[in-house]
């Protein structure tokens, strides 16, 4: 019992300074980026209404997505989500990937990723949680076709 305890401490501790900072009105900007070379993300900003309408509806599901167990690794493209605080700070947000390594028959080393489903990656510094949020994972996917 002391165990598990303990651990949703940790767990807890670790994931809410991600949860309890995002607010809408401390966000200036939100940019998606899809990491491929030559390419330009689309910018929402909190300053005319639709981007604020979109930033706002992102904060919501990173405040309501819940943490789950698992390395917390980016794919080698991915899309993010750029969220720019007022402050300075950014939080990063992606799609969460496994990644799966092995070596050929000839002696060569391969990997490859693959998202997984409903899960995202939320980078706040340099602390890196995995979290389940069906609703953004199919934003993310969704703007990923339209970019």
């Amino acid at each position: 019992m002391k165990t598990v305890l303990l651990f949703i401490m940790i767990l807890t501790a670790n994931y809410s300074p991600i949860i309890s900072l995002l607010k809408g009105e401390d966000v200036a900007s939100m940019q998606i980026v899809r990491n491929m070379p030559g390419e330009q993300g689309h910018i929402y900003k909190n300053t005319d209404q639709s981007g604020k309408t979109t930033i706002t509806k992102v904060i919501g599901w990173i405040n309501t997505s819940k943490p789950v167990s698992g390395p917390a690794e980016f794919g080698k493209y991915p899309m993010l989500i750029k969220v720019q605080l007022n402050d300075g700070r950014l939080i990063i947000v992606s799609q969460a990937y496994k990644w799966f390594h092995g070596t050929m028959a000839d002696g060569r080393g391969i990997s490859h990723s693959a998202p997984i489903k409903n899960e995202i990656v939320i980078r706040n510094g340099s602390n890196m949680f995995r979290a389940k949020s069906l609703e953004l994972y199919g934003w993310i996917e969704e703007v990923c076709k339209q970019e």
